[in-house]
C-alpha cells in the first residue's frame, strides 16, 4: 500500500497520477492506483475549469468549457473515469456537500449516460481512496440522475455483466439492499425475468431452425440462423414467472406493513398487515433465489417486530455469502 500527504498548493502539479489529498492519507488500492495512470494533465485541467465555471455561477463560460471538455473526451466511460481520477486526486473536497453536487453537475451538463457512470463507479465503491470511496458512495444514494430511480440501468449494467461473465462487485449489491432492499429485490427479479425472455428467444431459434432445416431438405435455398449455443448469459438467473409474481407480491405485502407502521397506524389494520408480512418473510427466507432471502434478512435486520429468530438462524447458515454475513449482522 502507498501512502501520500501532500500540501493543497502541491495539487495541481500531481494531477497526472499521485494521490493529494490536502492533510489527509490515504491509502491506494490496486484499482485505483491503475485509475490513476489513467490521467490526462490537459482533461484535468478542464475539468477544474469547468468546476470553477459552475461555482461561481457563470453560465456562459460553463457551457464553453464543457464544450471543450467534451471535445478533449468523447466517450462516455473516457470521462467518467477522468472525472474519477479528478475526485481522487484534488482538494477540492474541502467542502464535501459542495464538491459533490457541482461535479454531479459536471456529468448532467456533459449529457454523460447513467450506464456509464455505474460501470465505472460501481468498480471503486470499495477503494481505500477515501475521497473517491466516498463520493461514489454519494452519487449512488442520491446524487444520481434526478427523477426516477436507476432501476433500469441497474438492470441493464447486471445483466451486461452477467453475459460478459463478469463478476458484479458485491459492494454494488450490498449498496443496493441498504438504500432500499425493496427496490433491490425488485431489480434482481427484472434480471431474472429478462433470462426467462433469452431462455424463450432461444425456444424460438430452436423451432425456427428446424423448420428452416426442414425446408432445406426440401430443396429450397434458405439460410439457418447462429446456433443456439452461440447465444450468450448463460450465467443469468432464471425464475418462472408465477415465482417472479410470488416475489412482487411478497414484497409489496411486506412494504404495505412498514408504511402502516411509519404512518403510525395500529390495531387490527396493522396486526392482520404484520401477520402477511410475516408470512411472506418465512416463504422468502427459503427461497431458492438468493437476492429474496437477503431482502428477507434485511426487512428483519431493521423491524424487530417483523423478525422470525428461526428463519435467521437458518439464513446465518446460507450458502450465499452475502446473504450469510447480512444475517450474521442482524443482532438480537
Amino acid at each position: 500500500m502507498l501512502t501520500t500527504t501532500v500540501k493543497s498548493s502541491q495539487v495541481l502539479a500531481l494531477l497526472a497520477g499521485i494521490v493529494a489529498i490536502g492533510d489527509c492519507c490515504v491509502a491506494e488500492d490496486t484499482k485505483t492506483q491503475s485509475l490513476l495512470t489513467q490521467s490526462d494533465p490537459l482533461v484535468q485541467q478542464r475539468i477544474g475549469d469547468l468546476i470553477d465555471a459552475l461555482k461561481a455561477e457563470r453560465s456562459l463560460e460553463a457551457v464553453r468549457r464543457a464544450e471543450a471538455l467534451r471535445r478533449a473526451v468523447e466517450d462516455d466511460d473516457d470521462l467518467v473515469r477522468q472525472v474519477a481520477v479528478f475526485v481522487a486526486t484534488t482538494d477540492y473536497w474541502s467542502e464535501p456537500a459542495i464538491g459533490c453536487v457541482v461535479v454531479y453537475r459536471i456529468l448532467d451538463r456533459l449529457e454523460v449516460q447513467p450506464k456509464a457512470v455505474i460501470r465505472t463507479f460501481a468498480e471503486y465503491l470499495d477503494s481505500e481512496n477515501e475521497l473517491l470511496r466516498g463520493f461514489v458512495r454519494d452519487w449512488f444514494r442520491g446524487f444520481g440522475p434526478p427523477g426516477d430511480p436507476l432501476d433500469d440501468e441497474y438492470k441493464d449494467y447486471l445483466i451486461d455483466n452477467l453475459c460478459r461473465g463478469q463478476e458484479v462487485p458485491s459492494e454494488f449489491i450490498e449498496l443496493l439492499f441498504e438504500e432500499s432492499p425493496g427496490r433491490a429485490l425488485l431489480v434482481f427479479n427484472r434480471v431474472a425475468h429478462s433470462g426467462n425472455a433469452m431462455d424463450q428467444l432461444v425456444e424460438l431459434r430452436r423451432r425456427h431452425n428446424q423448420e428452416i432445416a426442414a425446408r432445406r431438405e426440401r430443396g429450397e435455398d434458405v439460410p439457418l440462423l447462429p446456433a443456439v449455443d452461440d447465444l450468450p448469459c448463460p450465467r443469468m438467473p432464471r425464475l418462472s414467472f408465477d415465482e417472479i409474481r410470488a416475489i412482487r407480491l411478497a414484497e409489496r405485502l411486506v412494504s404495505h406493513t412498514i408504511w402502516l407502521k411509519e404512518n403510525r397506524f395500529e390495531g387490527r389494520h396493522l396486526e392482520a398487515a404484520a401477520v402477511d408480512a410475516r408470512g411472506q418473510l418465512a416463504m422468502l427466507s427459503e427461497h431458492e433465489a438468493w437476492w429474496a432471502r437477503r431482502y428477507a434478512v434485511e426487512i428483519m435486520r431493521r423491524h424487530r417486530d417483523l423478525r422470525l429468530p428461526e428463519s435467521l438462524s437458518k439464513l446465518r447458515q446460507d450458502s450465499d455469502l452475502l446473504v450469510r454475513e447480512a444475517a450474521m449482522a442482524a443482532t438480537d
